[in-house]
């Protein structure tokens, strides 16, 4: 596994069991914490574990390195030694792990819910990413401002298309080049241009609206797995209680990535409409063929980008379909 998803659920493990609820001692914890600032980070297979019974597989190298398990790898800043030779290298006493602090480090949903809060992390940002990107292609293509006009998203006002109208137009503040903004006011009749500017722009906030919607509540569920008790059996302590649940159960994850993984592919697929408008010289107003800045029968510029972006968008596609589906 790359080292941040390690890092991540270290991070993540360590903030369950500090809950109370999973009979693992702090000094257990602390000894987790103490490799992380130490940059001591496991190396753990990429594969082993669909989370249905908790992460058991990667989680289990975790409690192998706090109690020095010489079998176990670790990547530390001046390479990779067993994890006996990396607590001994800096000073840090190998636990002995107590009745149930295995179980309580290795069941649960940590890994799931540290790599689902990285991809998260980065699908914000190319959401984001595709409103700006929105905002420059009607730039590029002399598009109407009007296709963001706060009215249209206020007589049909799901929570996404406001927020995604309302970006792009900020985007487009003090544009000279999108129509009904600035010096270029509206004039369909007499610009030349068309009268309504193709889907892949003017549907653009209708496209993103629901992607926007669907990775705030993939948030949602993602950061209430980061801050929840996860494994089995669970302790009640002030109750004198011992539960038999299943919240290692991590469909709450699945769901959450099902919705990001489908996002990214309509995103995706609304990007390379406008990619493909921008190069092509039927759609694009004017512009070059392949965005050619010399002879446009001998340069083909932006014809790799296409192709490019034809390829990204097949495995795009691909990669969107559902896993949970086939998890048994």
């Amino acid at each position: 596994m790359p080292s941040n998803w390690v890092r991540g659920t270290m991070l993540v493990r360590s903030n369950t069991i500090a809950r109370g609820h999973s009979a693992v001692s702090l000094r257990a914890i602390e000894s987790v914490i103490a490799l992380l600032c130490r940059n001591l980070i496991p190396i753990i297979p990429l594969r082993g574990s669909i989370s249905a019974s908790g992460d058991l597989s990667p989680l289990s190298y975790v409690a192998g390195i706090i109690t020095g398990n010489p079998d176990i790898d670790v990547q530390t800043p001046s390479g990779i030694t067993s994890a006996k030779e990396a607590l001994d290298r800096h000073g840090i006493a190998p636990i002995i792990l107590g009745p149930k602090e295995g179980l309580g480090f290795m069941n649960g949903t940590a890994t799931s819910a540290a790599v689902a809060s990285i991809v998260l992390y980065e699908a914000h940002h190319i959401a984001l990413l595709s409103q700006v990107l929105t905002a420059m292609t009607s730039e590029a293509l002399l598009a109407s401002a009007d296709n963001f006009d706060h009215f249209i998203s206020e007589i049909r006002p799901h929570r996404g298309q406001v927020e995604a109208a309302s970006n792009i137009r900020h985007f487009l503040h003090g544009s000279r080049l999108v129509r009904g903004l600035g010096i270029r006011k509206e004039n369909r009749e007499a610009s030349g241009l068309l009268y309504q500017d193709r889907y892949a722009l003017r549907t653009s906030p209708q496209w993103i609206g629901p992607q926007l919607e669907d990775l705030q509540l993939a948030n949602e569920q993602v950061t209430v797995e980061l801050n929840s008790t996860t494994d089995n059996p669970l302790f009640d302590v002030p109750n004198q209680k011992t539960h038999h649940g299943g919240n290692f159960q991590a469909a709450s994850i699945t769901s959450a990535m099902e919705k990001a993984r489908l996002s990214l592919q309509m995103v995706g697929k609304m990007l390379f409409a406008q990619s493909s408008e921008l190069i092509n010289p039927m759609l694009n107003n004017g512009l070059p063929p392949n965005l050619a800045a010399d002879e446009s029968s001998l340069s083909f510029t932006m014809k790799g980008v296409d192709i490019g972006m034809a390829s990204y968008m097949s495995e795009l596609a691909f990669v969107a379909n559902p896993v949970a589906t086939h998890v048994q």
